[in-house]
């Protein structure tokens, strides 16, 4: 699909979305546009949920695709995950004028075809919520918590806590419900766990680096949390909050609406979020967890701009965190800030290819675009992509 500065803001300016990696590329689908209307800076609009983008991390080049089948409906806070060649989409918020729903839905998109398929398992249904986080281990996908509607009957006998909102007027909630979709089977089921999982929250954030994944932080009731906790997904068994018996000023405060990648074996980033008190976090931090889990924080210089509710995914291929959308402002209070262009962050963990720095010097050089029609074709025209993209994104 052909796509111009304004396809480029929607992309940037989304939030609620779902960014995952996929082989050399970054999707990005769905979630809300924060736009301004007039003087009111509420204005949300949810994303067209045909269109999906691809980022290819190899070229640095941005693709707008449509998506057939059985498409879902917009969502925001849905939690994405990749599993083979198939992005799997749970839960999450949808809805238009003001009437919202809760979601326990599970679609499957083939990343090949772009074809979506609605699923439905069998086995105990979860509990309907957004701002869950989730992985895949073994060609078997894991959810954990989120906010949304309470239990039902048939569910209260699930082993999960749910924590009442006192402030909705529903029966709304956080929950840290911990349950398994198995593809191969189509069926959900509850997995039976070791040790004291962690309390109800959403808006956490979550990785997993080979058999052990990583919950930080997250809000539950008025607290934002500061804790970590992991689960060896061999044997099931809950760490207890590895940040434990550390002074203040040597972990990351507590968040929510932040981003928690791995960039190594041992080396995860934390970076933005939501502070305790409402206000945005101009902090990110490198963790470093040694092989019995211990783990230790560094706090690296200062945001330019803070950043929250943004969705980030870590690319193997190239060493880079790519960073998705968000806002700078507290969700709570947005102002004419979060009407400005913005554009991807990347994090780098390891050098940049040679290819690709030959091609930023072609692109940021306009005498030398003139001589690139003595390149290859395929090569001629992925300077030409770029340049155009460039004027899209600087």
């Amino acid at each position: 699909m052909n796509f111009g500065r304004e396809e480029i803001q929607e992309l940037h300016k989304r939030v609620g979305h779902v960014t995952v990696a996929y082989k050399h590329l970054i999707v990005v689908w769905g979630g809300v546009l924060f736009q301004r209307y007039q003087t009111n800076f509420r204005n949300d609009k949810t994303i067209l949920a045909e269109q999906i983008w691809f980022y290819n991390t190899l070229t640095e080049l941005w693709t707008l695709a449509e998506c057939t089948g059985d498409v879902p409906l917009g969502h925001s806070g849905s939690t994405g995950v990749v599993c083979g060649d198939f992005l799997y989409l749970f839960g999450g918020l949808f809805g238009e004028n003001s009437e919202f729903k809760y979601s326990n839905g599970l679609y499957r998109l083939n990343l090949k075809t772009l074809v979506w398929t609605q699923l439905n398992p069998t086995g105990p249904a979860p509990k309907k919520c957004d701002k869950g986080v989730g992985w895949e281990y073994k060609n078997k996908l894991y959810f954990f918590g989120g906010y949304g509607e309470g239990p039902s009957s048939l569910q209260r006998n699930i082993e999960s806590t749910f924590l009442l909102d006192i402030n909705n007027q529903g029966f709304m909630g956080w929950n840290n419900q911990f349950i398994c979709y198995d593809p191969e089977e189509n069926a959900w089921s509850i997995p039976k766990v070791k040790g004291v999982p962690p309390n109800p929250r959403a808006a956490h954030a979550a990785d997993i680096i080979g058999h052990l994944a990583f919950i930080s932080g997250g809000r539950e009731g008025d607290t934002r949390n500061n804790d970590l906790y992991c689960i060896n997904m061999e044997t099931f068994t809950w760490s207890s909050n590895l940040n434990s018996g550390k002074e203040s000023n040597e972990v990351p405060g507590g968040l929510s609406w932040h981003s928690f990648s791995f960039v190594s074996p041992n080396k995860a980033v934390l970076y933005g979020g939501l502070k305790q008190y409402g206000s945005p976090s101009l902090e990110w931090w490198e963790c470093t967890i040694s092989e019995n889990n211990e783990v230790s924080w560094k706090v690296l210089p200062k945001l330019m701009n803070p950043l929250i509710w943004h969705k980030a995914a870590y690319s193997k291929i190239t060493g880079e965190v790519i960073i998705v959308g968000g806002v700078h402002d507290s969700p709570y209070e947005r102002n004419e800030k979060d009407c400005e262009d913005k554009k991807l962050v990347v994090l780098a963990y390891q050098p940049i290819s040679l290819f690709r720095l030959c091609l930023n010097v072609i692109v940021s050089d306009k005498a030398l675009q003139l001589f690139a029609d003595i390149l290859p074709k395929p090569l001629m025209d992925l300077v030409a992509y770029r340049s155009e993209q460039s004027t899209y994104l600087l």
